[in-house]
Formats: structure tokens, sequence, C-alpha cells
């Protein structure tokens, strides 16, 4: 009864965003509270070669460019006319964006999760040559794990990667939206891989299993599983699978997954 009563007496609350810590104290009808700066997580790294790029900030639904340095999170932009924009409240442990090119697009909307990890490359394997129009979309609430997180690859002209809500992504888990360079057949000398007008779509409410590949024009609905080590090379029609393997089938159909590990009725 006594610790009971003390707790209702005397109350400590802490909580933090991506700037600041806040500390409430609460002792009978009396309140305290304290903020401090969150130097918890550092700003990364930043190269911005033009100032035709811009990196923005969309907090309360209000954009505006970006000012500070965005914690843990270290970005490079090479080329012109490439856009970041970051919603808040978002954050990021060791991750970086690379965007060399002209005319790039980078969102990625707020998160309740952490974003551990998490490199998106945009980056071109064609000597100097910077290559056009590529976006990436990370809608709200995704997650990424440590020990590697998510990589995405947007190495093909006039691409795009989107990624849906409430997705989940493990760690060592690669999106290849392009393959990096060109290969022919040497009978004809035609090229056999595309590197223009690729895509990776991914559907709401996913989970990714850890060294998991996710190839170029792949689509993948909502609600979907992709087990340990799989590599998906075709899209898939059904929503609520389960994929495996290499290449990745569906090996159980009809499943729902939850975040929490609970079991629920």
């Amino acid at each position: 009864m006594k610790i009971r009563f003390t707790n209702k007496i005397f109350k400590i609350e802490k909580t933090s965003d991506i700037n600041y810590k806040y500390t409430k104290v609460s002792f009978l009808f009396l309140k305290f509270s304290h903020k401090r700066k969150n130097k918890e997580i550092p700003p990364g790294k930043y190269s911005i070669a033009d100032e035709s790029n811009k990196i923005f900030i969309k907090e309360n639904g209000i954009l505006r460019e970006a000012e500070e340095k965005i914690p843990g999170l270290a970005i490079e932009l090479k080329g012109s006319n490439n856009t970041i924009i970051i919603e808040y409240p978002t954050r990021f442990i060791d991750s970086y964006i690379n965007c060399w090119g002209n005319n790039g697009k980078i969102i990625i909307e707020k998160t309740k999760n952490k974003l551990i990890n998490l490199r998106i490359y945009m980056a071109s394997n064609d000597g100097e040559k910077l290559l056009e129009n590529r976006c990436v979309h990370i809608k709200k609430n995704a997650s990424s794990g440590g020990g590697g997180g998510l990589a995405i690859f947007c190495w093909s002209e006039n691409s795009h990667v989107t990624i849906g809500e409430d997705c989940m992504f493990s760690f060592g888990i690669k999106v290849l939206c392009g393959d990096g360079h060109l290969f022919k057949d040497r009978k004809t000398g035609e090229y056999i891989n595309n590197y223009d007008g690729c895509f990776v779509e991914i559907g709401n409410h996913c989970w990714v299993g850890m060294n998991a590949a996710i190839c170029k024009n792949v689509k993948i609905p909502d609600g979907c599983i992709i087990g340990v080590n799989s590599v998906v090379t075709k899209s898939v029609n059904e929503n609520n699978v389960v994929l495996a393997g290499n290449p990745a089938k569906v090996v159980r159909k009809d499943i729902e997954w939850q975040r929490e590990v609970k079991f629920e009725n």
C-alpha cells in the first residue's frame, strides 16, 4: 500500500523526441518540467554539392527547408535538383543517404519505430555519368533493424522504389532496383538486362526477414512475409502470403502477422 501511495504523490516521467529529452516531475499538486538537447544521436556528415539540391523537414503538416542536420543520418548529394523530404518524428540510428544524380527524390514519412542502419544508394557505376529521375518513397511507420539494416539500391534511370505503411525490415536486407552493371548476349550483341525504368513496390504491412533480397521489377502485395535468406525475383499477385526460397515462392497463404511478441486470441 505504501508503494502505491508513494507513486501517486511522486512521479517522474522521461520522454524524448528527435531534438530534445524531457523530464516531468509531479509531487503532490506541484509539477516541474525540464528539457535538454538530445545528444544521444549526433548529426550525420553532410555533403551537398549544388545549391539546387534541397533537404526539407515536414513537421505537423508544415514543410520547411532544413536548417539543422538530422540526428543519426548522414547525407551526400551530388548533381542537381535533388530533393530529400524527412517527416518528423523519425528516429535514425547510423543511417546514410547517397544521392548522386539529377532530379532525384527521397521521401521518408514519419515513424513511431526506429530506422537503424538504413542505407539508400542512388549512385551510378557508369563512370562519371549522373543518372536521372529516380525516387525512393518510404511511407509511415516503417522500421529497420541493426546489423546491416535495410539497403536500397536505386541503380537505373527513371526508376522508383516504394515501401508501404507499417513495413518491418530485419537486417542484412537488400532492395535492388536495377542491376548496377549491364550484360549482353555474346552472339547477338543485344543487352539482356534493362537499365531504364525499373521499380520495386512493397505493399503495406509487410515483414521482410533477415538477409532477404528483393530484385528489380517486383511487386509485393499487402500483408506479406518474406522468409530468411529469400531472393524475390518475380511479382506476387496475392495478399497475405509467405514467400520463401531462392527464387522465392509462395509457401503459405492467408496469414496475418503482428509486431508484438505476444499471443492474441
